[in-house]
């Protein structure tokens, strides 16, 4: 049998992370002051279901002291093990129809409860039952009998209509903060007679995301291994997972823009057979925590244990909001570009070097410090007064080495010495290593730029020419177009674009040549 349903609370002392649920539906118990329904609504596998069940089974103990049941009367005992007629539970997502409402619950409402004191109306899902369902419910909710009591449960209250809404006393369940989550593991690994690292449970809290079923699930699936001494790299045979260690080092090393610290670990990581993918998703999620902390969203503990919260709050409380958003553009960007290597922690390379040339500091000529936060926050000036930065410790890197090219720098890396226009021939000088470099740092370009030529200048844009009219497509896609414009920028050290050109080459090289000259293509 699943965990979550053998170790279902049966009191309401053992509810997990509701105390603000529990604590005044135990009030009106204790006066019998109940209300004739209820609405109980928030996420998935955080009690809902099993507060409705407490709370049919206290309305009906025959031998209740105070609020909790006595768990052993004959009422209770029916209702635990799901043989009370009287206890009626409804899964709305099954029953949408008018027919099945007036059926299961108009009809049956009529008559007195048969042998608990209460007649109780369990409807889960509530929010999928169709607009005819929810009119024909409403009379009956608005004015059921005495001994009736009806308990709506659903996660999507949006979808519950007003006039139902209004008339039931409502009460909001939360997601369980991990702390609470990992004390409850640590019961019901004991009571299975197993004993599990704290980094497991941990692990399992921080993957349930705030829901107790899920984590109960997932210790389900480390328990069927069978082993008595549950430790992390046991536990990574069902839950592939990453050490929360070395997400944090890689997140402290993009923050502080530590290179060095950065590929250190992303080393360790490959040494221990971490999955790429697993490692970006995880940073990603991080990033998302913190991003959502900042704006005042959501605490970190309700994701991440104490220690760890305490942990990434000093990593990040100097961390504007702006710089966190440009950290997440820049694993995104390592989702999208890891197929395209055939080292697969390149991409983790290539994106903690990305994120620490983007915090980097760049101070001006004409004195003071400007600090590129983002591409988006770049100021490209022009023309005369133009404030120029100096170039970068970047530009001393040999463009063989694996590093990834960063807009910010391209666009404020102008020095004195090259304002100058940019000709034909500059071009053309660094074509080859413009090659040689793009066969490095991507998979599929190279091939469209393969025996391409520069015919020309338009402004600041290089004009390329490129064998086939696919390439051409290829190569001017947006994407691609901003990706070489960047990677030629840094070997020019000029702010340049690139657009690519298909011409016939079975034209005769005169016309060629006049196309050149006059800036023409052939277009139809």
């Amino acid at each position: 049998m699943s965990l979550y349903r053998t170790y279902r609370p049966q009191r309401f002392g053992d509810v997990t992370g509701q105390t603000h649920v529990v604590q005044p539906i135990m009030r009106q118990i204790e006066r019998d002051q109940l209300a004739h329904a209820y609405l109980f609504s928030g996420p998935r596998g955080v009690g809902k279901t099993t507060m409705a069940r407490l709370l049919a089974k206290a309305a009906n103990c025959l031998a209740r002291t105070g609020a909790e049941a006595c768990g052993a009367c004959a009422a209770c005992e029916a209702i635990q093990t799901g043989a009370a007629m009287d206890v009626v539970e409804i899964d709305a997502a099954s029953h949408t129809g008018v027919d099945n409402v007036r059926e299961n619950i108009i009809e049956n409402v009529r008559f007195a409860p048969v042998v608990l004191k209460k007649k109780i109306f369990i409807i889960d899902e509530v929010h999928m039952l169709s607009k005819g369902a929810f009119n024909a419910l409403l009379k009956t909710l608005e004015e059921p009998p005495g001994y009736a009591l009806f308990i709506l449960a659903t996660t999507e209250l949006h979808k519950v209509p007003e006039t139902i809404v209004s008339r039931c006393e409502r009460y909001d369940f939360t997601t369980i903060p991990a702390e609470q989550i990992i004390d409850r593991l640590k019961k019901i690994a004991k009571a299975e007679k197993v004993k599990a690292d704290v980094a497991v449970l941990e692990e399992i809290a921080r993957r349930s995301e705030g829901c107790a079923r899920d984590a109960e699930t997932l210790l389900g699936q480390v328990l069927a291994l069978g082993e008595k001494n549950v430790t992390l790299d046991i536990a990574q045979t069902v839950l592939p997972m990453v050490d929360m260690t070395h997400v944090l080092s890689l997140l402290a090393a993009m923050v502080k823009g530590d290179a060095t610290l950065g590929l250190n670990t992303v080393q360790g990581m490959m040494d221990r057979g971490v999955d790429v993918k697993t490692v970006l998703e995880e940073l990603l999620a991080l990033l998302r925590s913190v991003l959502l902390s900042q704006v005042g969203e959501r605490p970190l503990t309700g994701t991440y244990t104490k220690e760890q919260g305490e942990e990434i709050e000093a990593l990040t409380s100097g961390v504007a909001a702006n710089r966190v958003r440009v950290l997440l553009d820049i694993v995104l960007k390592a989702m999208e570009e890891r197929r395209d290597f055939t080292l697969p922690q390149l991409a983790l390379e290539l994106m903690v070097v990305d994120a620490c040339q983007s915090g980097r500091s760049t101070t001006s000529p004409h004195g003071g410090e400007r600090v590129r936060e983002s591409p988006s926050d770049i100021d490209l000036a022009d023309g005369p007064g133009a404030r120029v930065v100096s170039k970068p410790a970047m530009m001393d890197v040999p463009m063989t080495a694996s590093v990834t090219i960063n807009p910010a720098v391209t666009a404020s890396s102008l020095s004195e010495e090259m304002i100058a226009p940019l000709t034909l021939a500059d071009v053309k000088k660094h074509w080859p290593s413009f090659q040689k470099t793009l066969r490095v740092r991507h998979a599929s370009l190279p091939l469209a730029l393969e025996g391409s030529e520069p015919i020309r200048m338009e402004g600041t844009t290089v004009m390329v020419k490129v064998a086939f009219e696919f390439y051409a497509e290829t190569v001017n896609h947006p994407k691609n177009s901003q990706f070489l414009a960047q990677l030629l920028s840094e070997l020019l050290g000029r702010r340049v674009g690139v657009q690519a050109l298909f011409q016939n080459v079975s034209m005769e090289p005169n016309v060629l040549r006049v196309l050149e000259a006059f800036g023409g293509e052939v277009v139809g």
